[in-house]
């Protein structure tokens, strides 16, 4: 069963962007590690900023790899960058 968007901005944390989802009313905390976030652009994030930029641009990409993540038995999914898929060239 997929986790549902929840309408709250991400928040850069140390290790990336941290985000919530919901599954049956309970909210569910997800993380995106920077080295993902990094991956679905064509530049590194220059400050918080710019990493909270790239991560809303891609988004639904990663509430779908969480909700995968959560389906496989993670209770709070990390997305790391081998688990993205490259950009277009």
């Amino acid at each position: 069963m997929p986790r549902t968007h929840i309408d709250e901005p991400g928040e850069v944390d140390a290790f990336g962007v941290r985000f919530t989802m919901e599954q049956r009313g309970e909210r569910v905390r997800c993380h995106v590690l920077r080295s993902a976030i990094t991956a679905t652009a064509k530049h590194a994030a220059v400050n918080a900023e710019d990493l909270l930029a790239m991560f809303d641009l891609n988004r639904p990409l990663f509430e779908r790899l969480a909700s995968n993540l959560f389906d496989a038995g993670h209770r709070n999914p990390w997305i790391e960058g081998f688990l993205v898929p490259a950009p277009p060239v």
